[in-house]
């Protein structure tokens, strides 16, 4: 069933509600609902047919929500794009998805234009602002002119809704294909375990175009909640909204919690309606957890998902105690999984690392375009590669250790950067910390811790010497080499980019 039709539903009961809010502008599921069918309206009657893609190239704003809505009761499959990408990946995810319109600010107009011009394929630039430069059709004035068309696409649960594209720090981006049956499991099984009702208010701080956004976004619209959007980061305004708005609770990454947790003069807000936060995207220190739990009196816990799951895999219920250093455990209501030594592919028990497979409801069909890439992604069996190790413990808590990628081969010896990573962040003058490998004669790999300073004093003879007075790290996981910079490179979504750093050194 199409996606759109959840809307639907969440309309007629919930008409005259709120369901997004961005600055001062709000829209009631009654307005989402009409807008949404306008815009179907207009793309079915200028030609813009059932399975063709549509990019959108915008922050989070209460325009993202009847665009995405509208295109899916047209059949049309959007595409959200991350709007920090610059024009060459711009450029590829137009000729790799065939896409033959885009949504854009007016800011961005003048880009999208010189890509229309470059891109045959590009037939159409929309901008969703109060003006529009040139020839380029403008929302408000399609919402004006073409009356709402009521009739939803009929989409089958495995027909293709929406393709998300990762960010391609090591190669070109590749776009997730999300089928309606992964979009409105994971929404619904979201909104399952995190007990969400009508009365909840998400802030969406995490971008749109990434799973992070999005299916909290969905599970919330599907449950007759209101969706806070927080177009850019920041943690001042985060507190603002969070006492204006009245939200319930939110998404953040690793970085984000770092700046909450720092941020000074939280007590002039009233942040009383603040349940919990949940962390994704990468693993956070134990620090940050209880900063944010010291600070705020509030839960706080730990999820895990992909783009390739359409969203949230691993994670706790409301009424689950957190375990330090795990993310929860498998949803098992819409995936099951398995783990297998990351080198021979043998099952491995309980405590040991192996990487997890998958299969479910919510794991997507594959890439856009990708043959070669498809094949790589399941085995035999049709069990997807995660690419991502974990323990699992007699409970069923499932705790990250590595990307199969990050992990280091060194004399022998497999050595998970994260349980390194996780006693330096321990450290009191360390900031941020990524441990990596580098060629090495001798070992074949050479384990290289790279710091970020706290303590402007901090050495690599300080580094040292904590390690070897841990009891917790063997000898031979400690780092050989200790680098130290000013910056970490970060990828879209905020998380270390462990690619870039290697290049770096």
């Amino acid at each position: 069933m199409n996606i759109a039709c959840y809307l639907r539903m969440s309309a007629r009961e919930y008409g005259d509600k709120v369901v997004a809010m961005e600055g001062d502008r709000e829209i009631t599921y009654s307005e989402l609902d009409d807008k949404s069918n306008r815009i179907a309206s207009w793309l079915r009657k200028s030609g813009v047919r059932p399975g063709e893609r549509g990019i959108i190239y915008m922050p989070n704003n209460i325009e993202y929500c009847y665009l995405l809505f509208g295109m899916f009761k047209a059949g049309v499959i959007p595409i959200p794009l991350n709007h920090r990408f610059q024009k060459e990946d711009i450029r590829y995810v137009i000729m790799d998805s065939g896409a033959s319109l885009m949504f854009v600010l007016e800011r961005n107009a003048l880009l999208a234009n010189e890509l229309q011009k470059e891109v045959s394929t590009l037939e159409q630039v929309v901008v969703s602002d109060e003006e529009a430069s040139g020839s380029n059709a403008l929302i408000n004035e399609v919402l004006k002119r073409y009356n709402p068309d009521p009739d939803i696409f009929p989409a089958l649960d495995d027909d293709l809704a929406m393709i998300l594209y990762t960010s391609g720090t090591t190669a070109k981006p590749k776009g997730v294909k999300q089928t309606h049956r992964n979009i409105v499991a994971n929404a619904n099984v979201f909104a399952f375990t995190q007990q969400l009702t009508s009365r909840d208010r998400f802030l969406c701080a995490t971008p749109l175009f990434h799973v992070g956004g999005m299916i909290p976004s969905f599970a919330t619209i599907f449950t007759g909640g209101s969706v806070v959007f927080l177009p850019i980061w920041d943690a001042t305004k985060f507190l603002e909204l969070v006492d204006r708005k009245r939200v319930t609770w939110t998404i953040l990454v690793r970085l984000m919690g770092a700046q909450l947790a720092g941020t000074e003069g939280t007590d002039k807000y009233d942040l009383s309606s603040l349940k919990y936060i949940v962390f994704g995207g990468a693993p956070v220190s134990e620090a940050i957890y209880n900063n944010i739990q010291k600070q705020f009196n509030i839960a706080a816990y730990e999820l895990y998902g992909r783009t390739e799951h359409v969203g949230v895999s691993i994670s706790y219920e409301m009424t689950d105690t957190r375990v330090p250093g795990s993310a929860g455990k498998l949803l098992r209501q819409v995936i099951k999984g398995k783990f297998v030594d990351p080198l021979t592919g043998e099952a491995v028990g309980i405590g040991e690392p192996g990487e997890l497979m998958v299969k479910g409801d919510i794991v997507t069909p594959g890439y856009w375009n990708k043959a070669e890439e498809n094949i790589k992604l399941f085995d035999e069996e049709g069990w997807q590669h995660t690419g991502d190790v974990f323990t699992q413990d007699e409970q069923g808590y499932l705790f990250f250790m590595e990307r199969t990628d990050d992990m280091i081969m060194s004399g022998g010896e497999n050595i998970y950067p994260r349980e390194i990573e996780s006693v330096l962040y321990n450290h009191p003058g360390v900031a941020e910390v990524a441990v990596i490998g580098l060629p090495h004669e001798e070992w074949g790999a050479q384990v290289t811790a790279v710091i970020v300073k706290k303590d402007p004093k901090l050495t690599e003879e300080k580094i040292v010497a904590y390690l070897k007075g841990r009891k917790d790290l063997s000898g031979y996981k400690r780092p050989r080499s200790i680098k130290f910079i000013d910056k970490m490179p970060k990828t879209a979504t905020e998380k270390i980019d462990k690619a870039a750093l290697k290049k770096l050194y």
